[in-house]
């Protein structure tokens, strides 16, 4: 399997690093200046174009769990959304599969395991599985907003129906979030409307 086959599901991380003057969330965490995370900072799972392709070693400690959300009975189901407490892609993609293919709740941030805490959280989003020859849904980018964190999408128009499911995931660093409770958002731009919510707790040791 190659990374950079979409069709199959590649996955997405943005980084958090968007603004000329950029602060890791622990510090923006309280301001009311809206951050947003840019598209061309964005891997994805489809075929959407401008996207950066280069994952590196990231799936060298993670390759049997991403094969399991990849190819495996794991993500199908509804869109959802949460956090875990990651480091690194690695670290993120072993959170997204004891949700999505163990069942662990998402209250609260995931962990990858019970070992060590990690300093980071990354938001993981999954819109959905759609068997199509064109993506079913386009990523827009990341809105942080105080204890808010929007996620942004669309759908466009219907494409020709095809023969191999793609599965929609998306890793996101958010580097360091401050302790207490943060409000998860799926906005669908074209609609203009929130289509998915979710509270969920960084606790004060990860």
């Amino acid at each position: 399997m190659k990374p950079y086959m979409f069709l199959t599901g590649a996955v997405i991380v943005a980084f958090a690093a968007v603004l000329p003057s950029y602060q890791p969330a622990a510090v923006r965490a309280g301001d009311e200046k809206t951050i947003t995370i840019p598209l061309e900072k964005v891997y994805m799972t489809s075929e959407q174009k401008g996207q950066n392709k280069n994952w590196g070693d990231s799936l060298k400690n993670c390759q049997q769990q991403y094969d399991e959300l990849e190819i495996g009975k794991a993500g199908m189901g509804a869109s959802n959304l949460f956090l875990v407490n990651a480091d690194s892609l690695s670290d993120a993609i072993i959170g997204t599969l004891r949700v999505h293919g163990l069942g662990f709740g998402v209250d609260a941030q995931i962990k990858p395991d019970e070992e060590k805490a990690r300093q980071n959280s990354w938001l993981v989003v999954y819109l959905g599985c759609r068997p199509s020859a064109g993506p079913m849904w386009l990523a827009q980018g990341v809105e942080i907003k105080d204890h808010t964190i929007r996620f942004v999408y669309s759908a466009p128009k219907p494409t020709i129906r095809g023969y191999i499911w793609n599965k929609y995931f998306y890793w996101v660093d958010l580097g360091a979030l401050k302790p207490g409770a943060y409000s998860l958002e799926l906005f669908d731009e074209g609609q203009k409307v929130v289509t998915l919510t979710r509270r969920v707790k960084v606790a004060t040791k990860n």
